[in-house]
This record gives structure tokens, C-alpha cells and sequence, in this order.
């Protein structure tokens, strides 16, 4: 097999190995070979795709992707032994999740307990014990996970045993057209071997996706991109699931306003949030900025340096949400964007904290603009809607305490729980 690794022989000796591993090679040797194949073959159309994206040929390599995928799944499937169906006496969902960002772990971390099933929990390290575990789970979910061979084997192997699967991701990273962003929307903070990265990513999440019956995610908006690439066409929303809080007692007689940016963005007096926030400052001299994650603010906000504090990416940026008067979440207009949960908002409505937020379609999913959010598009309406709020301490009561009801009938526990027992009871009726 290492004899046959130059770059043209490859495709030339996978698209054989189905045929001549289907005869009488010993289980264990053929396992093990049909699995080295896999790594060693992937590897090699890995590095012709990069190669592809590096020339700025990112369609290409993504075919190139594509194709390695299904070759790895074909010979998975023609080769390796599916085993049978063995039900276990206590049902169990099989998750597969490693490195997720901060996001996605908390979503899971918070839906073990939900499922109405016991959970069990697999990475990167442990993919073979996942897929061991398949023959007895009652479904499985990969949450974020790239198409690695191993990844793969996996999920064919639960396609082969009618194990029902579920690709669960909280963003917009399975679909080219609009992931990642584009090079220079980073502003010189990633280089092109890191964006190629990205770009490489998205076809193995895709691939992934690709591989399961149906998607999971926390959107309506999210879970159509998906519904366009899963076996069934059919994907699962589940909301994100949060806990009332207690909200920190103000301090002295400012108005505190806090932005949390989950990704890489630049809040300057060129767009709306930054040009809303620029005339609040300079109009309301008791307004105290806090912003955190990775939100960075221009030259333009020098001037008030003073009533500004910059927390950065801290994981628990939430505490410092808590002693907020104003929760603003800023909406850059991409489909990425409108796809995201609020968990901007919902991290305020836990503390009845109100929320100016950026129009998308995930916010008005479940949201009420003017009830329990305030939303807004555009420049003027930034401006004009930050100012009367800032200006309306009632105004501001009134959308927390609403925000706070919407989360508990919406959010809470009990209602997250119940949606996951309604997808557990669509998958089982599914089942062959």
C-alpha cells in the first residue's frame, strides 16, 4: 500500500480495495487494513484539496473533498462489518463532540440531562468506543464534528444498523457560500494558511452533515441549510435552554450598556451599532460601555476611553452582563449571522436585563420586537432606538421583565426537554 502512495495511483487503488477486501481476508487484517487505506488515502486527496484552495480553486478542492469522503464511506461500507441491532435494557443517545467552541459546549453541557435518555459522550480519541456503542444506542449525534475517516466509518456503520443519526451544529458551518468569511472581513487578524483552514473545515462539516439522516439545531433559519444537505431533508430545532438569575444591584447613577461579540468584529462610527453607540456617548454623559468577547472598538470611541471598559474574550462574560441596564447585540447582515441562536439575548433575559438587537429571522423565530426585544436595521434605527431607550428607564424595565417571561415559557428546562422527547419519539417512529 505505501508503494502505491504517489499522488496519481491512489484514487486508481481505493476505487479497487472494496473488491479486494469483500473475500476471505481475516476479520481483525482486514479491519485494520481497510481502516490504514482509509487514513492514508484521505490524507493524500486532503493535501491535493489544500493544494487546490491554495491556488484559489476552492471548488475544485471541495469536489476533491467530497469525493475522498464517499470513497472512504464506499469502502467502509463494502468492507467493514456492521454487526447487528442489540438494544440495550436502558436507552442511551451516543454523542460524538470534541474541541467545541465555547457555544456549542455549554449547549451541550445543558442538554445531557434533557434528552429523557441517558447520554453518553464520546470524542476524537474515543470515535472507535462511539462506534462500538452504536449497535445498542438509540440514536447518535455529532455535534460540529468534521468528516474524518474515522468519522465517517462511524456513521456508515450507524446508517447500516438503522441507528437513527443527527449532525447538530450552532452555526452556519456546513454551507460554502457563506462560510467562513471572506479573508479580508478578518482585517488582517488571520493569514491565509489559517482562512484556508477554515475553508477546509467547511467541506469536512459538510461531509459530515452530509452522512447523517437529520440535522439538529437551536434555529429555524440554521436548520434549513441543513435540511438541504442531511439524508432525510429533515432537520430538529431545539432551543437553547437557560435558567432565571439574580441581577446585580446598580451602582451609582450611570447607564450601563454592555456588547458581546461571540466572533471577530470591529464596531466602528461606520456602521450601526458603533454610530448608535458614538451619539449615546456623546448625548448621555452618565452611559458606561462594556464590551467583551472578541469586539473591537476603532479610534472613534478614544474619546470616551473613560466610560468605556473592554473585558475581551473572557469565558464568563455573562457575570459581566449581569450588572447591565442595556444588552446590545450588533447584526453584520450575512446569512451566518441570521442563522445564530440569541444567545446574546437569552444570556440577558435570564437577569431581566432588555436587549436592543440587530433584525435577523433567528430573533423573530420566537421573539416579539417590541415586546420582549427590541430590534433594529439599519443606522437610523440604531440610533434612534439606543437613544429612547437609553432615555427610558420604564421603556427598559418593561422588555427585561418581558424577556425574562419569554425565557421561562420558552427556554426553560421543562419546554427544552419536551422538544427533545418529541425528536427522540419522531426518530423511533422512523426506524425500520
Amino acid at each position: 500500500m505505501t508503494a502505491a502512495a504517489a499522488r496519481t495511483a491512489w484514487p486508481r487503488l481505493f476505487a479497487r480495495l472494496p473488491r479486494a477486501l469483500a473475500g476471505p481476508v481475516p476479520a481483525p487484517v482486514g479491519d485494520a487494513l481497510v481502516r490504514d487505506g482509509a487514513e492514508r488515502y484521505f490524507a493524500e486527496r486532503s493535501r491535493a484539496a489544500r493544494a487546490l484552495y491554495t491556488e484559489g480553486r476552492r471548488e475544485e478542492g471541495d469536489a476533491c473533498l467530497a469525493e475522498a469522503i464517499r470513497g472512504v464511506a464506499d469502502l467502509s461500507a463494502a468492507c467493514l462489518p456492521a454487526g447487528t441491532r442489540e438494544p440495550s435494557p436502558e436507552p442511551f443517545v451516543a454523542v460524538l463532540a470534541d474541541s467545541l467552541p465555547a457555544s456549542a459546549r455549554r449547549r451541550l453541557e445543558r442538554s445531557i440531562d434533557l434528552y429523557g435518555h441517558a447520554v453518553r459522550v464520546f470524542d476524537l480519541g474515543t470515535v472507535r468506543a462511539f462506534e462500538e456503542a452504536l449497535p445498542a444506542a438509540d440514536a447518535a449525534v455529532v455535534v460540529r464534528m468534521p468528516a474524518w475517516p474515522t468519522v465517517v466509518q462511524a456513521l456508515v456503520r450507524a446508517r447500516r444498523l438503522g441507528v437513527p443519526t443527527l449532525y447538530e451544529t450552532d452555526e452556519l458551518t456546513i454551507d460554502p457560500r457563506h462560510a467562513p468569511p471572506p479573508l479580508a472581513a478578518f482585517e488582517g487578524r488571520i493569514g491565509e494558511r489559517v482562512h484556508e483552514d477554515l475553508v477546509f473545515g467547511v467541506a469536512l462539516y459538510r461531509g459530515a452533515a452530509a452522512l447523517c439522516d437529520h440535522g439538529l439545531a437551536p434555529t429555524r433559519a440554521l436548520a434549513g441549510h441543513l435540511d438541504r444537505i442531511v439524508a432525510t431533508g429533515r432537520s430538529f430545532v431545539v432551543r437553547d435552554v437557560a435558567m432565571p438569575g439574580a441581577r446585580s444591584p446598580a451602582t451609582g447613577d450611570g447607564i450601563r450598556l454592555f456588547l458581546y461579540a461571540p466572533r471577530s468584529r470591529t464596531v466602528s462610527a461606520a456602521d450601526a451599532t458603533g454610530a448608535a453607540l458614538l451619539h449615546v456617548l456623546r448625548l448621555e454623559p452618565r452611559a458606561r460601555l462594556t464590551t467583551a468577547g472578541f469586539a473591537l472598538l476603532d479610534d472613534a470611541f478614544a474619546p470616551f476611553a473613560d466610560r468605556i471598559t473592554q473585558a475581551g474574550p473572557v469565558p464568563d462574560w455573562d457575570e459581566a452582563l449581569r450588572g447591565s441596564d442595556l444588552n446590545l447585540v450588533p447584526a453584520d447582515g450575512s446569512e451566518a449571522d441570521s442563522c445564530l441562536a440569541p444567545t446574546s439575548w437569552l444570556a440577558a433575559a435570564r437577569f431581566g436585563i432588555p436587549t436592543l438587537a440587530g433584525d435577523t429571522p433567528a430573533h423573530r423565530e420566537t421573539l416579539q420586537d417590541g415586546v420582549d426585544v427590541q430590534l433594529a436595521s439599519g443606522r437610523e434605527a440604531w440610533t434612534t432606538a439606543l437613544a429612547a431607550l437609553v432615555a427610558a428607564p420604564d421603556r427598559r424595565a418593561a422588555l427585561g421583565a418581558a424577556a425574562a417571561r419569554r425565557l421561562r415559557d420558552t427556554h426553560a428546562p421543562a419546554a427544552v426537554a419536551e422538544e427533545y422527547r418529541t425528536m427522540i419519539e419522531a426518530l423511533r417512529s422512523r426506524r425500520p
